[in-house]
């Protein structure tokens, strides 16, 4: 990305893909409804991960690998939802990460991950990261 700027949108989409903030999706089925073959009464509470969909083999090639040059990114991330529940902030939310990211690869090239592996919490609904440690290499002015 520091030396092309135009594959920012691209990573963004792909880290979104790869580790959604949002894991699930909270819904109420108002009917019965067949699935695959399977029932899922009318009334009944269910979950919708994105964290599989992300990650589903049917719908991306090698799907377990961050890829930024991805040649079959999502056309719709689940994680701002669908429908009338579709996040309004989607296009905010994409802008505010594609700004922040492109001014961190001109800004600090060399900026690099420092310590062990970063945690995310949150196994339903929102996640966050914890432990986020970086440090500026060398080239970084």
């Amino acid at each position: 990305m520091c030396r092309d700027p135009g594959l920012v949108p691209r990573a963004v989409l792909e880290c979104l893909r790869y580790e959604p903030a949002v894991a699930s999706v909270p819904r109420v089925t108002l009917e019965d409804i067949v699935l695959d073959g399977t029932l899922l009464p009318g009334g009944r509470a269910l979950s919708l991960s994105t964290l599989s969909a992300m990650r589903d083999p049917a719908l991306y090639s090698d799907p377990d690998r961050l890829d930024i040059r991805r040649a079959d990114p999502p056309r719709r991330h689940p994680v701002f939802g669908g429908g009338v529940h579709r996040c309004l902030g989607e296009a905010l939310a994409k802008v505010e990460l594609e700004e922040g990211l492109a001014a961190l690869a001109r800004r600090l090239p060399a900026l690099e991950l420092d310590g062990g592996p970063v945690t995310v919490q949150g196994a339903f609904g929102i996640r966050s990261v914890h432990g986020l440690r970086v440090r500026w290499g060398r080239g970084n002015g």
